[in-house]
């Protein structure tokens, strides 16, 4: 009985997000039942523990829609796991197709109006291919029941499980970064239009304008690094842009170095399908502010300053209350440390294994 994965994203050191959930995901799977799937150029070095197959075209969409259904349909797997949002529109007819639905952001067209080429063509082909798959998936997983709540109106009655992302900061050591000192605010973010950077940016302008006492730089990590400081340029003014700081390539002894000595974390994003960045905030007792949508208030709780991510007014008097209201920043670091123990990778890891021996067995 085995089981083949898409596992293309795995191959990124250190893991993020989606391949994050991935890595999680297949652990428990004994290895003798699973084989990961790559294209060229993206070697599955870290997982030598696997069976592993590199292979067909490198181009992302020509492996997804014509390399990997050619081995599907050779080795007939009796399960298919599609960990990124999308999977192929032609597979085998007695391949069980597993389809992980992080979020819906890509049917929210309005989203990007003003985005870049390379966004709006992705969402349009994951819009186009989803379209197809998840009416006929066996299984469908979501992050979060928000996200669940989505796609049940599009599933047709297939099963729907809810898996959540966990914190997995752990076990290494932290390192400092030279380019940050002094008091900061952290937001992992990037440039995709859900992630609502401009606000953010605009946010901080409008907080350090009406509270000049507020001298907090922002930091920012992740996205891409053309895109992040054309929005800082555009957002900004000149004085101001030496207290946001940019920083690409982060590793997670660094990134956990910037939780643990943020004094606020910060989210603007408009949509989201689950949050990791929110969690791992928590799991470090760091106060978070972040907008009232879509699935954040179902994972901090009621453990956060809340604002309405288009209201930059709204934005900047929220972040200057969750950095002065001390009483509540404490309440809400005790609240998020035990709200966070939904997502301890013991527990998550639990969830995974009764998911496994229900659907994968």
């Amino acid at each position: 009985m085995t089981i083949f994965v898409d596992a293309r994203l795995l191959n990124v050191n250190p893991l993020r997000g989606m391949a994050r959930y991935l890595n999680a995901l297949i652990q428990p799977i004994r290895r003798d039942r699973i084989i990961l799937l790559t294209s060229p150029g993206r070697s599955l070095s870290n997982f030598r523990d696997f069976v592993c197959m590199e292979f067909g075209f490198a181009n992302y969409v020509l492996w997804e829609q014509v390399s990997l259904p050619t081995l599907l349909f050779k080795e007939q797997p009796e399960f298919f796991i599609a960990p990124f949002h999308t999977s192929p529109v032609l597979l085998p007819k007695n391949t069980k197709l597993v389809l992980v639905l992080h979020d819906l952001i890509f049917f929210e067209r309005s989203l990007y109006a003003g985005a870049s080429i390379k966004h709006k063509l992705g969402a349009w082909y994951r819009s186009v291919v989803n379209n197809i798959n998840i009416k006929r998936a066996s299984v469908l997983l979501c992050p979060s029941d928000y996200t669940k709540s989505l796609v049940r109106d599009l599933a047709n009655g297939i099963p729907i499980v809810t898996i959540p992302n966990t914190h997995q900061l752990v076990g290494i050591e932290s390192r400092p970064i030279a380019e940050v000192s002094g008091a900061y605010m952290l937001s992992v973010t990037g440039d995709a239009p859900n992630k609502n950077l401009d606000g953010l940016l605009c946010g901080y302008v409008r907080l350090r304008d009406k509270y000049p006492l507020r001298s907090e730089k922002l930091v920012l990590v992740g996205g891409n690094p053309s895109r992040m400081f054309d929005a800082i340029q555009k957002c900004v003014p000149a004085a101001l842009r030496a207290s946001v700081i940019f920083l690409a390539g982060v590793t997670d002894n660094e990134l956990l170095w910037l939780y643990q000595n943020a004094s606020l974390y910060v989210s603007s994003s408009v949509m989201e399908g689950f949050g990791i960045p929110l969690i791992e905030a928590m799991h470090y007792g760091v106060p978070i502010a972040c907008s009232r949508a879509s699935c954040y208030p179902e994972v901090t709780g009621s453990n956060a300053f809340f604002f309405d991510p288009v209201d930059v007014a709204g934005m900047a008097d929220t972040i200057h209350s969750a950095l002065t209201d001390m009483s509540l920043r404490e309440r809400f670091k005790a609240g998020g440390l035990t709200a966070n123990e939904r997502y301890t990778q013991a527990r998550v890891l639990l969830q995974i294994d009764r998911f496994v021996n229900s659907y994968l067995s």
